[in-house]
């Protein structure tokens, strides 16, 4: 994650895609599953996947230990079943609700740190 500053507007980086501040006010508010550049195909979260796979597990798991769950897979699981079991889940459903979950928390997470009025 790294921070660029262009025309005075700060770009933000996460997992390869660069964002400013509003735009990450705008994915915090609303998550990733209505469409976020770069995170919208099944292609694209492939291969984030495979470049960012590492770092969203131990992020996920971090912070799912913080909330006394069990792992990040986990909540990943629970965000898409909402506890109904017979619903069928695939490795690939695992893994981009990860890299949304993983996407939205740091982006609710830059925004609190850069103080956008919205999260203050």
């Amino acid at each position: 994650m790294t921070n660029t500053t262009t025309n005075t507007q700060t770009q933000f980086e996460i997992l390869g895609q660069e964002f400013d501040l509003d735009q990450l006010a705008d994915i915090a508010n609303h998550g990733c599953a209505a469409g976020v550049s770069g995170f919208i195909y099944s292609s694209e979260l492939y291969d984030v996947w495979v470049d960012h796979g590492t770092t969203i597990l131990s992020a996920l798991d971090e912070y799912a230990d913080e909330l006394g769950e069990p792992c990040g897979t986990a909540m990943a699981i629970q965000a898409i079943t909402k506890g109904d079991d017979e619903i069928y889940v695939s490795p690939q459903m695992i893994k981009e609700t990860m890299i949304w979950m993983y996407v939205e928390m740091t982006a609710y997470n830059l925004c609190c740190s850069n103080e956008h009025p919205d999260f203050c």
